[in-house]
């Protein structure tokens, strides 16, 4: 019996499982608008199309404070991000728009 788990132990260490595995919403975003509220970012997102809204305090994006509804576009890359932004910007949709990485 002490052979066999010590034959499962020595097979689990060679494959460790993922405990720091990023998820699928790691990335950079364009974030439009940020409210409290998700009533209020939904009616920006629906009024300029610039995202859709993405819930701060979820787990999925723990470099965002969390607590508001945000507009945002992506996961993208940091360069498409930055680009985003500064369309938005200069187009006058989102004059405080920023581009910020969620893991």
């Amino acid at each position: 019996m002490t052979r066999i788990v010590l034959i499962v132990f020595g097979i689990m260490a060679l494959f460790p499982p993922r405990a720091f595995a990023q998820s699928s919403s790691c990335g950079w975003y364009a974030i439009t608008y940020c409210k409290p509220t998700y009533e209020e970012a939904s009616a920006f997102a629906k009024r300029t199309g610039t995202g859709y809204v993405l819930n701060t305090s979820s787990p999925e994006y723990p470099n965002f404070a969390s607590g508001f509804f945000c507009v945002a576009a992506g996961p993208m890359d940091r360069e498409t991000a930055i680009s985003t932004v500064d369309y938005w910007r200069s187009s006058g949709v989102s004059l405080s728009a920023y581009a910020k990485s969620a893991c």
